[in-house]
């Protein structure tokens, strides 16, 4: 099974990342760790076995995310995308051939969401696989 598990940096996407690492998997499961950034325009490899510095910025949030699936039975891949967050996961999901995508919420709702737009519904609504949107409270 192939999960790629988005995260940002956020307490929203470590819960993501509990809820895979909490559940049974089937042997052989590969989870890539993606974080999108805006600012570059080149996809990076990140190699979780070797997480030091130079890197940019944003393995920060993958890092978070590699520490709660440790001990886990997964295998554990990480990128860095670029472009927009939404387009992003769906053509990495898309184009990986990945059997789940999960992401967290922020739990935005009416205007908010509105004006800022949804990740996680984007996703929902777009992915050619199945989605779990993991809720948490906000802080």
């Amino acid at each position: 099974m192939k999960i790629l598990l988005a995260v940002d940096g956020s307490h929203f996407g470590l819960a993501a990342a509990d809820a895979v690492a909490a559940r049974p998997w089937p042997p052989g499961t590969i989870v890539r760790i993606v974080h999108v950034n805006e600012s570059t325009s080149e996809p990076t490899e990140v190699n979780p076995a070797r997480m030091q510095p130079p890197f940019p910025p944003p393995p920060y949030a993958i890092e978070k995310a590699l520490g709660r699936l440790e001990g886990h039975q997964l295998k554990v891949e990480a990128k860095i995308l670029p472009g927009r967050p939404k387009s992003a996961i769906l053509d990495e999901a898309r184009d990986w051939g990945a059997d789940l995508i999960v992401v967290g919420s922020h739990g935005m709702s009416g205007i908010e969401r509105f004006v800022l737009g949804s990740v996680s519904q984007a996703v929902a609504s777009h992915a050619h696989c199945s989605v779990e949107i993991v809720r948490t409270a906000r802080s």
